[in-house]
């Protein structure tokens, strides 16, 4: 019998990264099989069809298909990680409110529609430089997140409405040095690094992991990554949270990490 249906990430949400998506599912199977967790992988449109009955599921998928079958999975009583609420709220339409609406550095961030929200920016509301971000989830394709000023946003708008995109966000940018991190409930940061060759300024560690943790927290999602920026007096800025990377620079670790948190959740509730 099944015990864990560990369910991929859809290929359109995967772009350039679909080896390393799949990679990380498949070490997190191996990490549970290896203490004798039987856990079956399956693609949304597999696990649809296979009538699984699995207690535990492992939730990369991102899209509406996929979100409607945690769902009902979640009704069932059945425990899925991450929870289809959390990676709704890793979408950044939700994430802007939640995480503006938290005690923690989150730089000014506005959810707007593409159309009409040009005269407002026309109008000096914004200025300044600001990074544009597709309102949804957070990578398909070229042209998701563009850096752009005033000048430049209308042609970044109509390039996102050409592509059938309503809303964006608007973030303002930090200034600093751009930290990857990758960390899972109950087991701290699994890894970071910093995302340019050079590295930044000195920053405190501790202050690193509570401010992710605090983020991952608002919410609601168990196995994260993001970017955090390292300004020169050290301040951090938490810039974004996504649900279940690649764990690309530490995929053993990582999922080594995921099986441990998974295992724990499991057995408390009964559910291995």
């Amino acid at each position: 019998m099944t015990q864990v249906l560990a369910i991929h990430r859809e290929p359109i949400y995967a772009p350039g990264r679909e080896v390393e998506d799949a990679r990380i599912l498949e070490l997190t199977a191996a990490a549970l099989e290896d203490q004798g967790v039987a856990v079956k992988a399956a693609s949304v449109e597999e696990a649809r069809s296979g009538g699984d009955e699995a207690p535990v599921i492992l939730a990369m998928c991102q899209g509406p298909d996929g979100l409607a079958l945690l769902d009902r999975y979640v009704a069932e009583g059945r425990l899925v990680i991450n929870s289809p609420a959390a990676i709704r709220n890793c979408y950044r339409e939700r994430l802007v409110p939640l995480l503006l609406a938290a005690d923690l550095a989150f730089p000014e961030s506005h959810v707007i529609q593409v159309e009409g929200a040009i005269s407002e920016i026309a109008r000096g509301a914004l200025a300044g430089h600001w990074w544009v971000k597709r309102g949804d989830v957070h990578a398909t394709g070229p042209g998701d997140v563009v850096r752009a000023t005033r000048a430049s946003l209308q042609h970044q708008f109509s390039q996102f409405r050409s592509r059938g995109i309503q809303r964006v966000v608007l973030q303002r940018h930090v200034p600093g040095h751009e930290v990857k991190f990758y960390a899972v409930q109950g087991q701290g940061l699994v890894d970071w690094r910093w995302a340019g060759e050079e590295p930044g300024p000195d920053f405190a560690p501790a202050a690193l992991q509570a401010l992710v943790e605090a983020g991952a927290r608002c919410l609601g999602v168990e196995v994260y990554g993001g970017d955090v920026i390292a300004t020169d007096s050290g301040a951090l800025w938490l810039v974004d949270v996504n649900d279940w990377p690649s764990f690309r620079t530490c995929q053993e670790a990582g999922a080594q990490a995921i099986a441990t948190h998974v295992l724990a959740r499991a057995r408390q509730e009964g559910r291995l």
